[in-house]
């Protein structure tokens, strides 16, 4: 969304972390939308580890998403899968309980070039939620990529 931003198109690369606050510019917000993301690695890298951090503020509309996708591939165009994160629907009613949390897949090292992140969007707001009905928010701060070395 225009309105969150964070630094731009880069921003879930750059190395910077979101806080609790949501508005101070660390994280890059969806808008009853799923986040979907590819990123270049530059050059094909052996890769075992992607983690993707999410934030949860129900008073201001923001939830985990309810599962996260993680895939690799070696041109960006054919994206074979690494694994699925179900997010376990913590207390999404009660607005003063907010949480990050870093969801990963460890996969057996893969060749790659390109990974894609796709966290799946509750939609709308839950039932018993002020914002009932109403579009959710996914907060995303940082997609983060553990190489390894090839064994020689």
């Amino acid at each position: 969304s225009e309105k969150y931003p964070a630094s731009g198109m880069n921003a879930l690369n750059d190395g910077i972390r979101g806080n609790f606050d949501f508005s101070a510019g660390g994280w890059q917000g969806y808008e009853g939308t799923d986040m979907e993301i590819t990123i270049d690695l530059g050059s094909p890298m052996m890769i075992n580890k992607v983690t993707a951090g999410f934030l949860s503020a129900p008073s201001d509309w923001i939830f985990f998403p309810t599962e996260v996708e993680f895939f690799h591939s070696p041109n960006g165009f054919v994206f074979e899968p690494m694994g699925v994160q179900a997010v376990t629907a913590k207390d999404t009613v009660n607005r003063s309980v907010y949480d990050i949390a870093d969801l990963e897949v460890k996969h057996e090292a893969v060749m790659a070039r390109y990974i894609k992140v796709r966290a799946k969007n509750r939609g709308v707001c839950p039932k018993g939620h002020p914002g009932e009905g109403k579009p959710a928010w996914i907060f995303s701060d940082e997609i983060m990529i553990d190489a390894v070395e090839p064994v020689r």
